[in-house]
C-alpha cells in the first residue's frame, strides 16, 4: 500500500513543497513478543538516557564551537520517514551551512562538499553529529539499531526503483545498523537495502547487541585514526636533504667497490 502525502512543512534547512510518495510497507510492522519488545524498548531508553547525561558536556562544547564557526542553529532538524511510513523530526548536530539541504537533493552529503563546515567534516567523520538522535530514541521515534532514517524525497525516489525498499519501514529506523557496518554510509541504496533486509530477517536482541558492539569498535577505531592523522599533520613527514641523500649514495658506492 502506498500512501500519498503532500509534504509542505517547514524544516530548519529546507522547505519541501512538492508532492511526495511516502512508502508504507505492505506487511504490518514487525512486532516481537511482549517480553522481547519490553526488553528492547527498556534497553533503548535506558542507554539513550544515560548516554545523553554523560555526553551533555560534550554537546555543550560542540554547540559553542558550531555557533562560533557558522551562523545558524546548533542542531539540524530534518524530516524523516519512520516506522510504518510516519514522518518525524530527526535531530543532529549541524554539520552543513544553513540551506545546504536544498542543494543536496538525492545525493549523499559528501565530507569534501563546499557546503560542509570544517567542524562539520570532523563531526561526520567521528560520528559525533549523531549524538542528538538519542533524543529520538527516547521519544520512541528511533531505535539504537535499525535501518538508517531517510528523507521523504529519497524514500519516494528509491521506493519506485528498488523492490522491497518499503520493507525497512516495518521497524523503527536506527542510529546504527547492519548496513552501516557492512556497506558504509556512502554505499549505494541497493547495497544498503540488501543488508537492511538481511537485518529484518534475522532481527533479535542478541543481534542488536552485536551490532552495537561492532559500532563501538568501529567508532573507537575512527577516533584513533583521526587522532593519529592530526598528530601526523602536526609533526610533518620526515625528508632527507639532498646532501644526506648524496652522502648515503656515496657510502653505498664505496661499499660496493
Amino acid at each position: 500500500m502506498i500512501q500519498q502525502l503532500l509534504l509542505d512543512e517547514e524544516t530548519d534547512e529546507s522547505r519541501v513543497s512538492v508532492p511526495a510518495v511516502v512508502p508504507i510497507p505492505a506487511e504490518p510492522p514487525l512486532i516481537d513478543g511482549r517480553l522481547t519488545e519490553f526488553v528492547r524498548r527498556t534497553l533503548n531508553s535506558t542507554f539513550a538516557l544515560i548516554s545523553l547525561v554523560l555526553l551533555s558536556p560534550v554537546l555543550l562544547v560542540l554547540g559553542i564551537l558550531i555557533r562560533l564557526e557558522s551562523p545558524g542553529p546548533i542542531f539540524y532538524k530534518g524530516l524523516r520517514v519512520g516506522r510504518n511510513g510516519r514522518l518525524f523530526t530527526m535531530y543532529k548536530l549541524r554539520t552543513l551551512k544553513v540551506g545546504a539541504e536544498k542543494e543536496i537533493g538525492l545525493a549523499f552529503a559528501r565530507l569534501d562538499a563546499p557546503y560542509a563546515t570544517r567542524l562539520g567534516r570532523l563531526l561526520r567523520q567521528s560520528k559525533a553529529d549523531e549524538i542528538p538522535q538519542l533524543l529520538n530514541v527516547m521519544r520512541g521515534e528511533m531505535s539504537l539499531v535499525g535501518p538508517r532514517p531517510v528523507r521523504p524525497i529519497c524514500a519516494e525516489h528509491f521506493s519506485r526503483r528498488l523492490p522491497g525498499y518499503a520493507e525497512q519501514f516495518r521497524v523503527r529506523p536506527g542510529i546504527t545498523g547492519l548496513s552501516q557496518m557492512k556497506a558504509g554510509d556512502q554505499a549505494h541504496a541497493s547495497l544498503k537495502l540488501k543488508y537492511d533486509l538481511e537485518y529484518l530477517g534475522r532481527r533479535s536482541i542478541i543481534m542488536d547487541l552485536n551490532i552495537l558492539a561492532m559500532t563501538g569498535a568501529k567508532i573507537t577505531g575512527l577516533q584513533f585514526r583521526l587522532l593519529a592523522r592530526k598528530i601526523g599533520n602536526l609533526s610533518g613527514p620526515a625528508t632527507l636533504s639532498p646532501q644526506a641523500g648524496n652522502g648515503r649514495a656515496s657510502q653505498r658506492q664505496t661499499a660496493n667497490r
